[in-house]
């Protein structure tokens, strides 16, 4: 992440603001841990109640169907099981949910720059 985050300006970064500009190093990635797991998880399932996502991948379906909470309050897929899927999904849509700003509508005409087409002839 240290390699491409350079090159591309949309990296998730986990460090608060506030300490980046303390001077302390920007952490790209999410962090998967017992609390964040749990907090997109609950964030997934919120989002299906309340029709705000729809999985329409088969195989994640079929890994939600084995997704569990453990005996010692842990979350995951039933032993033997995948969970990735769901894990993604999760973590997706709390991004997108959660994270993100919402879309916004952009009325021609304001705040928009005309591009001239370029190609190899004209350059």
């Amino acid at each position: 992440m240290d390699t491409i985050c350079n090159f591309y300006d949309n990296l998730f970064a986990r460090t608060d603001p506030d300490k980046v500009k303390q001077g302390i190093p920007i952490k790209y990635g999410f962090h998967t841990n017992k609390q964040t797991k749990s907090m997109i998880i609950d964030r997934l399932l919120a989002a299906m109640r309340d029709d705000e996502y729809i999985e329409h991948d088969a195989r994640a379906c079929d890994e939600a169907d084995t997704y569990e909470t453990k005996p010692n309050g842990s979350l995951g897929a039933v032993d033997g099981c995948k969970d990735d899927k769901v894990i993604t999904s999760a973590g997706c849509v709390w991004l997108a949910l959660e994270y993100m700003p919402l879309p916004r509508i952009i009325t021609p005409g304001r705040g928009r720059v005309k591009r001239r087409i370029v190609g190899e002839a004209t350059i």
